[in-house]
């Protein structure tokens, strides 16, 4: 049987609003989650690092980076 992700998604936050969870109920796993994704980013590289950082910020990303490499962390 093939995993239907968005169908299981759809179906999980029906589920979700039938019970009334919480956001807070699946905080720790979300922190998680994000903790490991941020871990194996770091572990990869500098090039995994600023390809997240662009991905995620876009220009912001990109004037942080270069902030950083002029030592201004400020």
């Amino acid at each position: 049987m093939i995993f239907d992700a968005d169908k299981t998604i759809q179906d999980l936050i029906r589920k979700a609003d039938e019970c009334g969870l919480d956001t807070d109920a699946l905080d720790e796993v979300v922190c998680d989650i994000a903790t490991q994704e941020a871990s194996d980013v770091n572990n990869e590289g500098v090039e995994a690092q600023i390809t997240c950082i662009i991905a995620s910020l876009g220009p912001e990303g990109k004037s942080i980076i270069e902030t950083i490499m002029k030592g201004d962390e400020s």
